[in-house]
């Protein structure tokens, strides 16, 4: 069978418009865009800080200058990075971005970088934090509202999904998808190349060994990189507190606690702890924050002062409760349901 004339002049001329818009967007984006970690917020254009807003409820300035934590962090050139964190300083926004710049690279652009929260709820709102941190800033050029000509229509961000423009290759966007804790949502995502989990400590299922193991899979082709960070949780079990109390080194655990497993009393089910991978580790309490300007010395004297101590530590201490190892009765159970969404 043969084309028409018709046909092949119409083909033809579609297939010019096509490379004549990839050769247009890549002019357009032209810029290299930067790695390093101040460079990069540089070229974003900074962000705004609460503690800069006046009584207007105007930003006096941006916060242009990444604090020694975060820098260490975006800076790391190991595939698999750790923080172990206390709340509010700004980590999860710094991997937010740090996603995104990646996802400008040549090697990974067209890709996709995995964002996990413990439920698709605080997934979306991360995605609606970066979408809004975008949009405000340099880089809104870079996020896709609306698909332009030769994508398709769902190719635009949405609820769970920042897609990206690709400057090398307009036709194949990047995408930040958010996903909470389950199972069949760590399974079957194409063009995986970064995996970014958020809080894992309070994901509330006692058993996360085959979801964590699904979602570094996703990684084997790309051979792509993973950011974990979270807060000490409630109870002493969970994947992230397997690796914390290796990497390290925790303090204060009972003989009960140091041993390798978890006991499933609903199911009756004992299962090793989950293997250790290759984690290039950081750790910041709230002294570190209040030593970089992120948090005042009234702040965290009040917190001191007004909060039970277990729960001062393990918010702003990077310390574990010293209950819930190897748990019974309703330690072995995960704490009620509550979210926490640390931005």
């Amino acid at each position: 069978m043969t084309l028409s004339k018709a046909m092949q002049s119409q083909h033809s001329s579609l297939e010019a418009a096509a490379i004549n818009y990839i050769a247009t967007a890549q002019a357009k984006q032209s810029v290299k865009i930067p790695t390093e970690a101040n460079a990069a917020l540089k070229a974003i254009g900074g962000f705004a800080h609460p503690r800069n807003m006046d009584k207007t409820g105007k930003h006096k300035a941006q916060v242009t200058v990444w604090a020694p934590h975060q820098v260490a962090i975006w800076n790391d050139p190991a595939q698999c990075v750790l923080v172990h964190k206390s709340n509010r300083g700004g980590v999860s926004m710094c991997g937010m971005l740090l996603d995104t710049t990646e996802l400008l690279q040549p090697r990974w652009a067209s890709g996709r970088c995995l964002l996990m929260a413990p439920t698709q709820r605080l997934a979306n709102a991360l995605v609606l934090e970066l979408k809004r941190l975008l949009i405000t800033s340099n880089y809104r050029k870079y996020l896709i509202k609306q698909p332009e000509k030769f994508l398709f229509k769902e190719e635009k961000s949405n609820m769970a999904t920042a897609v990206i423009v690709n400057p090398y290759n307009p036709l194949l966007p990047s995408k930040i998808t958010g996903i909470g804790f389950s199972e069949s949502l760590a399974y079957s995502w194409p063009d995986v190349v970064r995996v970014h989990i958020t809080d894992p400590a309070e994901v509330k299922a006692v058993d996360q060994t085959s979801f964590f193991n699904a979602l570094y899979g996703r990684i084997a082709n790309s051979q792509g990189r993973i950011l974990m960070e979270g807060v000490p949780g409630h109870r002493r079990y969970g994947h992230f507190w397997d690796i914390a109390k290796t990497k390290f080194n925790l303090e204060g655990i009972n003989p009960d606690q140091q041993e390798a497993d978890i006991i499933d009393l609903e199911q009756g089910i004992e299962k090793e702890s989950e293997k250790i991978m290759a984690w290039s580790c950081h750790q910041y309490d709230i002294d570190d924050y209040v030593k970089y300007g992120l948090i005042t010395k009234e702040m965290r004297a009040s917190f001191e002062s007004g909060m039970p101590t277990d729960e001062y530590e393990r918010l702003f201490k990077c310390k574990w409760p010293q209950y819930g190892g190897k748990a019974f009765g309703e330690f072995a159970r995960p704490p009620p349901d509550t979210e926490v969404l640390d931005i």
